[in-house]
């Protein structure tokens, strides 16, 4: 019963973080594993620039590349973040969170592991979805400074499966971006800033559909792409919030379900 309550204290904790200023910086590098994806872009002999990103990459003075309103939906999609690394920089806090997704046959497999600090040193925390149909099988680690995750698992109740625990539970959009898919036209290119700009107060977004969570009115934002990749974001919230997120090392993270998970504990 701890066990489940810390793990819902802490996923509230992440949703309530508020926003606030940074400027451009570089990310550090996040451990990640090694996977296959070979994503490319209309020349077929070119590797994708966003592949090319790292923790080390300069974003400041990063050149956008352009995109159509098809690229720029795609990239802001769960499968266009899939394996990569974001960091994300408030005034809370600075947080790491590895981002896997992989399609199945009748479903989909989702991983968030998260690194953050908590009691002054840097823990991690796992968080998999396993989705056949309509049933859900989740994974779960407790927060850990080092050594091996312990992995607890449990197929979650049909009573609890709805579109609300669905967002709140697998997509943990507020991890990775906000929802920006629909919103190309909103944004023009700043050929100065080198970036898609938005300025005004009519973007209204949510990255999830629990009406507590949102919406979200955008006073200002600024999204950089490298090929057809999501390079860097900055947002800011007309309560006059504010947050980065840095994108890199895209096709590094692989989804791969936790052999010998404990059984989760109930409550």
């Amino acid at each position: 019963m701890k066990k489940r309550a810390i793990f819902a204290l802490l996923c509230a904790a992440t949703m309530c973080a508020c926003f606030a200023a940074c400027g451009e910086t570089n990310p550090d590098s996040a451990n990640t594993e090694q996977g296959t994806d070979n994503n490319t872009n209309n020349d077929k002999d070119a590797v994708d620039a966003g592949l090319l990103l790292t923790a080390e990459t300069d974003f400041s003075s990063l050149v956008s590349d352009k995109v159509t309103k098809a690229q720029w939906d795609a990239a802001f999609s769960d499968e266009g973040f899939a394996g990569c690394t974001v960091k994300m920089i408030d005034e809370q806090l600075t947080q790491t969170t590895n981002f896997g997704y992989k399609k199945t046959e009748n479903g989909f497999d989702i991983l968030f592991d998260r690194t953050f600090p908590m009691e002054e040193q840097e823990v991690h925390v796992g968080m998999l979805g396993h989705v056949v149909g309509t049933e859900i099988t989740d994974y779960r680690t407790m927060p850990q400074a080092e050594g091996d995750p312990v992995w607890y698992t449990r197929v979650r109740p049909e009573s609890e499966i709805d579109e609300n625990t669905m967002a709140w539970e697998l997509t943990y959009r507020q991890l990775v971006s906000y929802d920006l898919s629909g919103h190309f036209e909103a944004f023009g290119y700043d050929e100065t800033k080198h970036a898609y700009v938005y300025e005004g107060d009519t973007l209204v977004v949510t990255y999830s559909p629990m009406e507590a969570m949102g919406p979200y009115h955008i006073k200002s934002a600024v999204v950089k792409f490298a090929g057809s990749k999501v390079a860097y974001v900055q947002i800011s919230l007309s309560q006059s919030e504010n947050a980065e997120f840095f994108y890199y090392n895209y096709g590094k993270t692989k989804v791969t379900i936790p052999e010998n998970a404990q059984p989760m504990p109930e409550e």
